[in-house]
């Protein structure tokens, strides 16, 4: 320990602040160091005067009733409760925040994890479709185009009566 710890240390050595390890350091080291050791005298020396002639005040009875009328003076401004402090005041509030907060992440989940399965309507009419185009006989090309018609995606002969979705108009 070097002397510059020892000194800043001193007070809380006197003031028994220090644990027992640090207090065993800081004895060692005053023993066996001259100016630490005068400064800890010094202190000890300044406690000693403190405590022998300290006295007690007695403050007058004029000083305390002048304080009782400035605290009665104040106005006290009310304080806005802290978002914490309205959440331990209600716990019923607390308990249902909770509670929908849950139920509305829950509702989340599922409706993602929801989102991310096939659509059955839309897999069943695919299969209904490759099937029936399996089922077709393809044979000639008049009779395939007429049984293909269905599909949004082949081009009809007459466009402009066409109702197809799929297709611009006005081309």
């Amino acid at each position: 320990m070097d002397c510059r710890e020892c000194m800043e240390n001193l007070t809380a050595y006197l003031d028994r602040e220090l644990s027992n390890r640090y207090a065993r350091r800081v004895k060692l080291h005053v023993d066996h160091c001259e100016p630490c050791n005068r400064e800890l005298a010094s202190l000890r020396e300044a406690e000693s005067l403190i405590t022998n002639n300290i006295r007690e005040l007695t403050p007058r009875s004029e000083l305390w009733d002048n304080i009782r009328v400035q605290i009665s003076s104040l106005e006290m401004e009310p304080r806005s409760a802290g978002f914490l402090e309205i959440l331990y005041g209600k716990r019923w509030l607390t308990a249902a925040t909770a509670a929908v907060a849950t139920l509305l992440l829950t509702l989340g989940i599922w409706a993602y994890l929801r989102s991310l399965q096939p659509d059955d309507r839309f897999n069943r009419y695919m299969t209904e479709y490759f099937e029936r185009r399996e089922s077709e006989d393809r044979s000639p090309k008049a009779a395939s185009f007429q049984k293909s018609s269905d599909n949004p995606f082949v081009l009809t002969p007459d466009e402009e009566s066409s109702n197809n979705p799929f297709r611009e108009r006005g081309r």
